[in-house]
């Protein structure tokens, strides 16, 4: 791994053409990315949850979408915040390359916990398009 994270814009053309050639080909886990920061940005499905929250997703901005491949109907996820790690899913929307953290997840006691709950405990704003920079490595989404 590299010591600092990469950003998607720093990857040769060639490196992310070759990527996407071998997760099509299914020689490897589309999940399998370098470390490297994405940009994120919360998208607001105008539902709300019991307790008032909003129910939101979080998509990957333009520009990053091409280092964040989903090969199944829900990618599994970890995301990990300062209040905690969380299971999850990765899906690509409608199946058009707009890949999108699900609204809903797991705390380690296999409780479910909303993604707006948790963005809250972490002091992020949930409004429409409020943007959010992951450090991913793998599987594993860690919010800066």
């Amino acid at each position: 791994m590299p010591q600092h994270p990469l950003r998607a814009s720093q990857f040769p053309l060639r490196v992310v053409v070759q990527f996407e050639t071998a997760v099509r080909a299914g020689r490897v886990d589309a999940m399998i990315v370098p470390q490297m920061l994405i940009q994120c940005y919360v998208e607001d499905l105008r539902q709300t949850y019991a307790n008032g929250l909003p129910r939101i997703e979080v998509f990957v901005s333009t520009g990053y979408t091409n280092m964040v491949r989903v090969v199944s109907k829900r990618d599994p996820i970890i995301l990990v915040t300062p209040t905690g790690t969380y299971r999850g899913g990765m899906i690509d929307n409608q199946g058009k390359g707009w890949p999108y953290i699900c609204p809903d997840l797991f705390t380690a006691n296999n409780s479910k916990i909303s993604l707006a709950q948790i963005l809250r405990e972490n002091g992020v704003p949930l409004s429409q398009n409020q943007p959010l920079q992951f450090d991913v490595s793998g599987n594993t989404w860690t919010l800066l």
